[in-house]
């Protein structure tokens, strides 16, 4: 039970000092004018950042709870816990995921067969979603057993809709991340103008991609073992998706009205949100 109290506080630990050294830019952020602040950008910031930190504290309530009044965790408790990990995880992926398409979806100038696409990855997703939910449920074609400390015994090939959640994600960051980077090499010649939104979107892009990947491929590979160190997948990989989706907004928001030179054809820089897009022409966003 010990191990589940130390994920947990981890968990909350890695979000709780992200906030910490991010709080001068969210200082920032909150500055916005006055008609931005109910924009969906600050929404998801809010979710992504508050909403995680409670999920986490409840996590730690449960493992407390766990530590003190079991020493075997009954396999009905295991299976609530469970579902309620999976949609946490989901919940966490899927606003990380949000953000990345507003940035690409602003990138390519709210163009509609962009949003029809980046739609299309959401329905896809959220198809698989459910039907892997609808697996674990009793009476469904599939069963999990768990062992005393409530460690699910699933492996990758022997779960399909495991494989399809692990395999599906890795495969929306490596989308999300190739169209932000092709359509940032059109801006190569601004690149010499630091710091130029080319980098700062190649970098999160890079960052999230190779943190999300890795993260998960540490899980699958955990699922074969069945040691305790899976149990800190879960609270890590939502402290990753948290972190790294108010870090992509805070990012862009610290270059906002600042200009890289006194030209004024050369680059501002505003945050991304939903009413912009990005000039080409000018470049410039405009909303």
């Amino acid at each position: 039970m010990n191990a589940h109290l130390a994920a947990a506080v981890l968990g909350f630990s890695l979000t709780f000092i992200d906030a910490y050294f991010t709080r001068q830019g969210e200082r920032d952020f909150w500055k916005s004018p006055s008609k931005a602040i109910h924009s969906p950008v600050h929404w998801l910031y809010i979710l992504s950042r508050y909403l995680v930190l409670v999920i986490q504290i409840c996590n730690i309530v449960i493992a407390t709870i766990w530590k003190y009044n079991y020493t075997a965790i009954p396999h009905n408790i295991c299976f609530v816990h469970l579902i309620f990990k999976i949609c946490v995880l989901l919940f966490s992926l899927l606003i990380l995921d949000t953000i990345l398409m507003l940035r690409v979806y602003a990138l390519y100038n709210k163009s509609q067969e962009m949003a029809s696409f980046l739609g299309l990855i959401l329905l896809l997703k959220s198809t698989t979603a459910v039907w892997g939910l609808a697996r674990l449920l009793p009476n469904a074609t599939s069963s999990v057993h768990f062992n005393y400390i409530c460690i699910a015994a699933v492996k990758l090939h022997e779960e399909p809709g495991l494989a399809l959640f692990v395999l599906g994600e890795m495969a929306i960051h490596c989308a999300l991340c190739w169209l932000t980077l092709t359509k940032t090499w059109s801006f190569k010649d601004l690149w010499p103008h630091p710091p130029t939104l080319a980098s700062v979107l190649n970098r999160d892009a890079l960052s999230v991609f190779a943190a999300i990947c890795g993260i998960l491929a540490a899980y699958t590979f955990g699922t074969y073992r069945r040691g305790v160190a899976v149990i800190f997948a879960f609270p890590i990989l939502i402290s990753i998706t948290s972190c790294a989706g108010c870090r992509l907004i805070l990012h862009l928001n610290s270059l906002g009205g600042r200009e890289t030179s006194t030209d004024p054809e050369n680059m501002t820089f505003t945050a991304i949100d939903a009413t912009i897009t990005w000039d080409t022409g000018t470049h410039h966003f405009r909303t």
